[in-house]
């Protein structure tokens, strides 16, 4: 039953993500929404994968896994981070203790993560350069954690 679930997670990722790829050109609205659904691709992708690899590496353990990740299904949230990173053995955050460097995309996507919540609380403008950010900062993310699920589940 959660498997058709996680299938409409995924695809609606991915939808979102082009049509934001779309926006991301046009007027000062467009752009805006496009930012919002870049990175609401990116947290329902998140969402999505977690669940796929709590289903499969940590089920005795998903009770309390789900109340310690809280509502922000995304790496930006440090106790998503911390699932993330304990069952992927990824950090692309990068992590100094673990000697990890930060994924090359991280630095983009966080800048992205920060003008959507502008652009959601605030009306922040956004530039069509900085649009175009945000869809290829999502389309980083959903690749690198697609590969970061994969390999935890070999």
């Amino acid at each position: 039953m959660l498997e058709p679930l996680l299938d409409v997670l995924t695809s609606a990722s991915y939808q979102l993500l082009a049509q934001a790829r779309r926006l991301s050109t046009g007027n000062a609205t467009d752009r805006q929404t496009a930012t919002i659904f870049a990175l609401s691709a990116c947290e329902l992708y998140t969402e999505q994968a977690l669940t796929k690899l709590i289903r499969r590496r940590a089920a005795a353990l998903n009770g309390i896994i789900v109340a310690l990740l809280g509502t922000t299904i995304s790496l930006g949230n440090s106790r998503v981070q911390t699932i993330y990173g304990w069952l992927t053995d990824d950090y692309p955050w990068g992590d100094a203790r673990l000697e990890r460097p930060q994924a090359p995309w991280w630095t983009d996507w966080s800048a992205s993560r920060d003008l959507r919540n502008d652009v959601a609380h605030a009306g922040q403008p956004v530039t069509s350069v900085e649009a175009a950010r945000c869809v290829k900062s999502g389309i980083s993310y959903l690749a690198h954690v697609t590969d970061a699920v994969a390999k935890a589940l070999v």
